[in-house]
């Protein structure tokens, strides 16, 4: 089973996914849901878990270049 990853962003999500082996990750898509509700979103997502069964999610933390928990993280 694979790992699919989500760096979440306001506008945006960049989804990666990993091999059978969970060694390496390579970039999915850049899912946009400008004008459209985060149901579409997650829809999306939902799709990728059945697509490459995926058994587990990783969400991005979004931290400041310092290393401090910005206004995105809170």
């Amino acid at each position: 089973m694979r790992i699919l990853a989500i760096d979440y962003g306001t506008r945006a999500a960049g989804i990666a996914i990993t091999d059978e082996l969970r060694l390496t990750a390579r970039p999915l898509a850049t899912i946009r849901w400008s004008g459209k509700d985060r149901t579409f979103l997650f829809a999306e997502i939902q799709r990728y878990i059945n697509t490459y069964e995926v058994s587990e999610l990783v969400v991005g933390l979004p931290l400041s270049m310092d290393g401090t928990t910005g206004a995105a993280a809170k």
